[in-house]
């Protein structure tokens, strides 16, 4: 009887166990969560030479979403008109005052002007004059913005030091509420190969977290003009390098340069004639696929990168060797473990509720096209995957609590696990 009764056990105990290593989850039983579409990221543009700011321009501007202006006062008389045309589009302006030293301007309280940029580029030695002007600012308007970009990390002497120690030191001295900084990564060698600057990733993760130190945005501007050494990025290399600003949690995207009378520039919008380039088409392509999921991107906060090599390929192991501040991809994040055949930035997210999230941008060489095969292993309770990519959603079963996914060449995809309801 014994024997009979601990025979029935066995059946119940293996009967349970196989029921539940045979748990079946349709794509039906993804909790998916639901996004209201009330927010935007900052994808801007610095003006240049553009003067003729009319209401042709800034139809541009609102069919590439761009919604802030960044301009320059040698060239541009500004107007209630402006404005005007500027609030009609969805833009803010950002005028050029690099010489402001206390006025209130008399379109102030416009809505479409959401501050002055009072300095590009400040040298170690200019932090003292801007953080007086900064206490200056916030004694008049301090709801407007206090704008500056500063240098990237090639800038040599200017910086005073490192890098880090220029960053650092800009964020305790100025404490800007934004922390803007310039890169254009993608230059032609000798033999007029793209090739990307060694210290990229290291300058995005310098930045990136210092703003998360201070609680202030990290605003990147990137290469939208060939000029110099620098190349006429392809609609593919436009994407990449936003990619890459998210993957970094970036919060503003800020292309350089609109136009330019500088016959050496080749600019998204011919300054001769006044007309879109391609280098305009390449923009708006990559601007449109950001800005169809930047409300779901905005509702998640930045919490570090982690750098993933490649089994295939280590042309950035340098740079990833430069990121002092890259986290674990695997500490305390949903993650169990991450592989690819190619170099991964994995930018880690949380949303309010504590909920993951995770930015994988293909590290490599867009002008290389190398796609990478990337497999996920994600923590027990993740059944599924919501995958954004270009702004299309997909969800996606979890096999064995894994999930692989191409990443293409020039691409970041953003993946938000998912729970059963």
């Amino acid at each position: 009887m014994k024997r009979v009764i601990s025979l029935l056990a066995l059946v119940i105990c293996l009967a349970t166990l196989l029921g539940a290593c045979g748990e079946t989850v349709n794509l039906d039983d993804l909790s998916i969560p639901e996004f209201t579409d009330d927010q935007e990221m900052v994808i801007g543009v610095w003006s240049g030479s553009m003067a003729n700011w009319n209401d042709q321009h800034f139809s541009y501007l609102e069919e590439a979403d761009i919604n802030l202006l960044l301009g320059s006062s040698e060239y541009i008389a500004y107007s209630e008109q402006l404005f005007d045309l500027a609030e009609a589009a969805g833009v803010r302006v950002v005028p050029d005052s690099r010489k402001w030293d206390g006025e209130v301007p008399s379109f102030v309280e416009h809505p479409a002007f959401a501050g002055y940029c009072v300095w590009d580029e400040p040298s170690s030695d200019d932090f003292e004059k801007l953080a007086e002007k900064k206490a200056k600012w916030d004694s008049l308007m301090a709801e407007k913005m206090f704008f500056v970009n500063v240098f990237p990390g090639w800038a040599g002497t200017a910086l005073g030091g490192s890098f880090d120690s220029y960053i650092s030191n800009y964020m305790q001295i100025v404490q800007p509420e934004v922390l803007c900084f310039d890169h254009y990564p993608l230059m032609e060698d000798s033999n007029d190969n793209t090739v990307v600057r060694d210290t990229f990733f290291s300058d995005m993760d310098i930045c990136s977290h210092y703003a998360k130190q201070s609680g202030v945005d990290f605003w990147f501007t990137l290469l939208a003009a060939g000029h110099m050494d620098y190349v006429n990025p392809t609609e593919e290399e436009f994407r990449w390098q936003m990619a890459v600003g998210q993957a970094y949690g970036a919060r503003g995207l800020v292309h350089y340069v609109y136009t330019s009378h500088d016959p050496d520039y080749t600019c998204p919008i011919d300054w001769k004639y006044q007309t879109p380039t391609e280098l305009y088409e390449n923009m708006d392509a990559a601007n449109g696929e950001v800005a169809a999921w930047d409300h779901i991107y905005m509702q998640y906060d930045w919490q570090g990168t982690a750098t993933i090599g490649g089994t295939n390929n280590e042309f950035t192991s340098i740079g990833f060797q430069l990121c002092q501040y890259a986290v674990k991809p695997t500490d305390k994040t949903g993650i169990k473990s991450i592989s690819s055949d190619e170099d991964l930035l994995c930018g880690i997210f949380r949303d309010e509720n504590g909920s993951p999230a995770y930015m994988i941008t293909n590290a490599t060489n867009p002008a290389e096209e190398k796609d990478a095969t990337v497999t996920l292993k994600l923590d027990k309770n993740y059944k599924g995957v919501l995958i954004i990519d270009r702004g299309a959603q997909t969800t996606k079963l979890l096999e064995n609590r894994e999930v692989t996914i191409e990443v293409e060449s020039s691409e970041g995809v953003f993946i938000i696990p998912l729970t059963k309801k």
